[in-house]
């Protein structure tokens, strides 16, 4: 058994900490240091911030438009909506291709602007809601230049295109920081400040706790979170469980979830994030709290100071598992997949060639799964005895995350019938979060995608396909990359409102 206290010196001794401070790139190994040396801007993003916090203010005291829509994926939509809701403040985030949820945010464009936040440029989801923005804009006899907001990387084709069309403005993101470290960087304080969050006092937390981040000292909490989680998971203890004591940190967990899981599940490892009362062998840590008897650690720090410290616990749980905390080597899988499916291959989803009808739901599997079965309720008593010891269930949901947020409700339902460890995603929200450690992580997992029919559907401008075909190949994509990678995945497509009861009925 590896304990806490052995990790933590191994850490200690290799200076692992203020290495990552001084952006030494070997700290992960040989196979990491390329793609770490371009990775390590993050760590001192609160001495840079005053600019783009001054010109975000600037912007917000001449602006007229009081409703801000993010069009925006992952790493570049996920801290600025837990700014805006830990502050109170409206920021309506577009991370979907689902039509319901896409037309909900083109609502009020009289009073809309629209931010573009991708570090590429060229992020599917993303282009696809500029492109409708656009053509909405112009329908509505406003020009879309006069609306239009960029976040990316200088030089990325949305770089290119903002800056020849003349939008109201272009803030430049570092290329040295990735998706889903950039809380501090534009992607994270433009959309907050725009709403009204106190952007300053957040870059000011997290400088408040920077010094104690790079120190190589067993007072450092990054060292002592990660040693913690690191031998965990040596343990086979790999489950790392959020559990909130405030208001303020009830969104949090989703954007730690995705730092973590992208970051650390590759290479069979990781660490996956889920709800605290799941599994009684996860590693617990209760944010916002500062005396919690059952938790393991306990985080009572604002807002900003907690974005730097888990990125430093992230960096550090990698280094003891010894993966690359920056790539993501098997998301670009699931994509390539989609583009496939929609320029016209496989319709049906090699993953899930059996299906039956029962009431509102189609229930679709492979052949071990679905055939034969008379009710999805048979099938779901099946998935469970395919559930490895120590696994967990993905609840994906390919839905309207605003119109049926209240699927949220059956991650415990099913954690609790069928007995594991349940976690839940909007679709295609989580592939840019826990989607890479569902097909790179531990091999564990079953998974439990929910599709619906849309009530409209419209064209993706200019590209030869609706929106419904595009959540819909994202789905079937993701499920034929989970099959392949050796994961079980089974579908339940509502095809009316009573499906839905169904599946609270399960």
């Amino acid at each position: 058994m590896t304990t806490t206290a052995t990790v933590m010196n191994d850490i200690l001794e290799n200076r692992v900490a203020s290495r990552i401070a001084a952006q030494d790139a070997t700290v992960w190994g040989p196979k990491a240091e390329d793609e770490a040396s371009k990775r390590l801007g993050w760590v001192n993003l609160h001495t840079r911030a005053q600019d783009i916090i001054d010109q975000v203010i600037e912007l917000a005291q001449t602006c007229e438009h009081d409703r801000v829509v993010l069009a925006g994926m992952g790493g570049s939509s996920l801290a600025p909506e837990v700014m805006s809701n830990a502050y109170g403040k409206d920021l309506i985030v577009c991370d979907s291709t689902h039509p319901d949820q896409v037309a909900y945010t083109a609502q009020d464009l009289d009073r809309t602007l629209v931010i573009i936040a991708s570090k590429s440029g060229s992020t599917v989801e993303t282009d696809s809601a500029r492109r409708f923005f656009t053509q909405k804009f112009r329908d509505a006899g406003i020009d879309p230049s006069s609306r239009l907001i960029a976040i990316t990387d200088p030089g990325s084709p949305l770089d290119q295109r903002a800056q020849e069309e003349g939008w109201l403005a272009v803030f430049h993101a570092d290329p040295t920081v990735g998706g889903r470290y950039s809380a501090l960087t534009p992607f994270g304080l433009v959309p907050a400040g725009l709403v009204g969050v106190d952007i300053a006092q957040v870059v000011a937390d997290a400088a408040s706790i920077a010094p104690q981040l790079e120190q190589d000292s067993e007072e450092n909490l990054a060292v002592r979170l990660g040693a913690l989680l690191g031998a965990a998971h040596e343990n086979g203890h790999e489950k790392l469980a959020l559990d909130p004591h405030t208001e303020q940190f009830q969104g949090l967990g989703v954007w730690i979830e995705q730092l973590i899981a992208e970051s650390t599940g590759k290479d069979g490892k990781g660490i996956l994030p889920i709800a605290p009362q799941d599994c009684e062998n996860a590693t617990t840590v209760a944010l916002g709290a500062s005396d919690v008897h059952d938790a393991d650690a306990l985080v009572d720090l604002p807002l900003g100071a907690q974005f730097l410290l888990w990125e430093y616990v992230t960096a550090i749980a990698s280094y003891v598992i010894g993966v690359n905390p920056f790539d993501q080597p098997n998301v670009e899988s699931a994509k390539a997949a989609m583009r496939e499916l929609l320029a016209g291959g496989e319709q049906t989803g090699s993953a899930l060639p059996v299906s039956f009808t029962d009431g509102a739901l189609t229930v679709s599997g492979p052949a071990d799964l679905v055939e034969g079965a008379q009710s999805a309720a048979e099938v779901v008593d099946r998935l469970r005895a395919v559930v490895p010891q120590g696994g967990y269930v993905g609840l994906q949901a390919f839905v309207d995350r605003i119109g049926r947020s209240d699927l949220v409700k059956l991650r415990p339902q099913f954690a609790q019938s069928l007995g594991v460890a349940t976690t839940f995603g909007f679709g295609p929200r989580y592939l840019h979060s826990t989607g890479q450690y569902h097909k790179g992580g531990h091999a564990n997992g079953v998974f439990v995608q929910i599709t619906d029919e849309a009530t409209i559907d419209f064209d993706v401008p200019e590209t030869g396909f609706t929106f419904g075909q595009l959540i819909a190949a994202q789905s079937r994509g993701d499920a034929n990359v989970l099959h392949d990678a050796g994961r079980p995945v089974i579908r339940f497509h509502v095809t009316d409102e009573d499906g839905y009861a169904q599946l609270f009925d399960l």
